[in-house]
């Protein structure tokens, strides 16, 4: 730097310090003058823990906001904080919450500034303990609680109240056990707070503190029980006492003594606890193993010392035993089985009767003891006053309606068959000849073909050989035989029965026309009447449809069965000719008439001049006879046999055949083999006659039919 630009700087600096020098002693002239006020808002009493605020305002002499101003705030001359007023000139200083109780000086001052004057304010301070109360729900006294150790209890209105000096956290207990005795009506127990439910806790002391403290209250409280007419009933009869509390309690007990029940319970709403009331309803009241009450219909609410009166139903009855018939009294006293099980024997009084109650309602079973006869229990079914007549079957009743029961049946029996009777005793007449056959036989007397039959009781043939070699044993008249029925007759016939011994069993020479009055077809000896039928088994598969022809004896319910493919005139004359006349001539019977119904394989069309079944007849001096269409109970003989064979042959034909097929000639060996035991068995032991059924191949409709069949062997050994 040169020396005149030294020169220059220095004279700049010369010249500053002389101005600064010259306003210096100006300015420390001019002192502030303008006042300033300092004003404070109403602290008041505030509680230990509470946050406390103080709210102070500068204001210039004007009376206008100061702002931007700094004020200082000291407690009891010691400084607390600084702060700033705003653009209002107001500032909000914060003390805390952490001042204990007493008397504080305060004081905020303002320093004051170049324009404005220092300014202050002073007042005081109180701080109080904070006080924590507990409302008891609902409201009781003397129920103690404990603030840090320090103990406390509830007045008469249910609150409890304590001071507290210092802020903070402290454990607060109820002091009260359960079930606690507050007074000789009334037990507490703790139940919740409104927060928690155990019966410690901690509670936060900022300021004042309320809280609420839920409690159940039990009173005493008595049953006593009526029936329908309010009077008392014993106590000792209650076995059992049921009762539903609102609150989801249910409570069971074996009498009415007094107990302590919930007089409520405490509920949490939005506004706190609430106490509410329960009410109880009384489900049942046991005795003798019945319920006397209308479930839940009788309602009670606890108060202290109550008695509750409960009625039950119960009921009176009264009764009386007489003959069920007669209506005279009978029997010594009644035992009474109660709905619980167990049994009470009561006599008779002197009027005749017995009467129980009150006793609950339910189903007894009464019976009449010494009585003789019947007398079973009689359920009862109590829900009144009842009076009940024990009706008893005495052995006289019994008796008598056996005796009714008898002529009963045995009208049914003979109305409408008339026969029944001189069935019975045909009956009992064979069953008399086949013990006389098992005797030794007498020796066999020869007939003559002029001579029907002999008259004897009781004539026995000995086996078929002999039989067939005696002189001229009942023949079949061969000048009226034409050559081609006695080639047919001179056939072997087809062998039936496997070497059976058949003795003749003539029982009574006389014959019996058919009865007008009862429509029976009568036969009384073999050969009398035969019956022949055409009977359609059925389709199979492989053979086409299957006939049956069927000859029936009327007096010994022999049975012969031949089948067929088809079913005409020429069938029903072959079955005459080679299996009917030569299995009765092998056996020495002559067949005298033979009744069929008006089938065309029988009768023809009319337009026929020789029906060739007809002609068969004849020409073996066969009488043919034709079953009026009103009476078919020559039909009903065959379709006896028909349904039986349906049974117990063709349908297990039909279902072998289903599954491995079946020849007409496999099918008549089965008939064959079942005949075999039919005519020797089945006729043997009575078996063959009695009510059976037949289905018609037209009109499958059930017949009943009683069979003119005697019982007994007569084609027997």
């Amino acid at each position: 730097m040169s020396t005149r630009q030294s020169l220059k700087l220095v004279a700049i600096i010369l010249v500053l310090l002389s101005a600064a020098a010259a306003i210096m002693p100006a300015y420390a002239q001019d002192a502030p003058d303008l006042p300033s006020t300092l004003t404070l808002d109403p602290v008041g009493v505030q509680p230990i823990g509470t946050p406390i605020t103080v709210m102070a305002h500068l204001k210039d002499s004007d009376g206008g906001p100061n702002p931007n101003k700094v004020l200082n705030l000291y407690l009891d001359d010691v400084f607390v904080r600084r702060t700033r007023t705003d653009d209002k000139g107001a500032a909000s200083i914060r003390i805390g919450n952490d001042l204990t109780a007493g008397k504080y000086a305060l004081r905020i001052d303002f320093q004051g500034t170049q324009a404005y004057l220092p300014s202050s304010i002073s007042t005081t301070l109180i701080v109080r303990p904070a006080e924590l109360t507990v409302n008891i729900i609902p409201p009781l006294a003397n129920i103690p609680f404990s603030l840090n150790g320090q103990k406390f209890i509830s007045d008469d209105k249910g609150v409890a109240r304590l001071a507290v000096y210092k802020a903070g956290d402290f454990p607060l207990d109820v002091l009260l056990d359960a079930d606690t005795e507050v007074s000789p009506d009334t037990r507490v127990t703790f139940d919740r707070w409104q927060d928690e439910y155990q019966p410690r806790r901690t509670v936060t002391i900022k300021g004042d503190v309320s809280i609420e403290a839920g409690f159940n209250v039990s009173h005493p409280v008595s049953q006593a029980f009526v029936d329908l007419s309010n009077n008392p009933v014993d106590m000792s009869r209650i076995e059992t006492l049921t009762l539903q509390g609102t609150d989801g309690s249910k409570l069971t007990f074996d009498d009415g003594s007094e107990r302590w029940l919930r007089a409520g319970r405490i509920a949490r709403r939005q506004t706190g606890l609430e106490a509410t009331q329960i009410m109880y309803s009384v489900e049942s009241v046991m005795i003798n193993g019945s319920n006397t009450v209308n479930r839940y219909q009788q309602r009670f609410f606890v108060k202290p010392n109550s008695v509750w009166p409960i009625q039950l139903l119960l009921y009176h009855a009264t009764f009386r035993a007489e003959d069920a018939v007669f209506g005279f009294h009978i029997g010594k006293g009644i035992n009474v089985k109660y709905p619980d099980g167990h049994i009470e024997y009561m006599p008779f009084g002197k009027d005749n009767q017995i009467s129980i109650g009150p006793v609950p309602r339910g189903v007894y079973k009464v019976q009449v003891i010494g009585a003789s006869g019947m007398a079973p229990e009689t359920p009862l079914a109590l829900s009144r006053n009842q009076e009940l007549d024990l009706k008893v079957l005495s052995s006289l009743n019994i008796g008598l309606a056996a005796a009714l029961g008898m002529v009963g049946v045995f009208g049914l029996l003979i109305y409408g068959r008339p026969y029944l009777p001189l069935l019975a005793f045909r009956t009992t007449r064979d069953i008399v000849t086949l013990r006389f056959l098992r005797k030794p036989a007498p020796k066999p007397a020869l007939l003559t073909a002029n001579v029907q039959y002999l008259l004897p009781e009781a004539t026995v043939i000995q086996p078929v050989e002999a039989a067939l070699t005696a002189a001229p044993l009942l023949t079949m008249q061969p000048e009226v035989v034409d050559e081609a029925v006695e080639e047919h007759v001179s056939s072997e016939p087809t062998p039936l029965f496997d070497n059976q011994p058949v003795a003749l069993v003539v029982s009574e020479p006389a014959i019996i026309e058919p009865s007008e009055k009862t429509g029976i077809i009568g036969s009384t000896y073999p050969g009398y009447l035969g019956v022949q039928d055409s009977y359609h088994v059925g389709t199979f598969e492989g053979i086409g449809d299957v006939y049956q022809q069927t000859y029936i004896d009327v007096y010994s319910g022999v049975a012969l069965v031949k089948l067929y493919d088809r079913k005409d005139s020429r069938v029903a004359a072959d079955m005459l000719n080679k299996t009917v006349l030569p299995w009765f001539k092998q056996h020495g019977v002559v067949i005298k008439r033979v009744m069929t119904d008006r089938g065309r394989e029988y009768l023809g069309t009319g337009q026929q001049k020789k029906h060739k079944y007809q002609a068969a007849l004849a020409s073996v001096g066969i009488e043919y006879v034709k079953n009026d269409s009103k009476d078919p109970q020559s039909n009903d003989i065959c379709a006896a046999l028909h349904q039986t064979m349906r049974k117990e042959v063709y349908n297990k034909a039909l279902a072998k055949h289903k599954k491995q097929g079946m020849s007409l000639e496999a099918l008549q060996q089965a008939v064959d083999a079942w005949l075999n035991v039919y005519n020797s068995e089945h006729l043997l032991n009575g078996e063959g006659q009695g009510k059976q059924s037949s289905i018609s191949s037209n009109t499958k409709d059930e017949v009943e039919y009683v069979g003119p069949r005697v019982s007994g062997a007569i084609f027997a050994s």
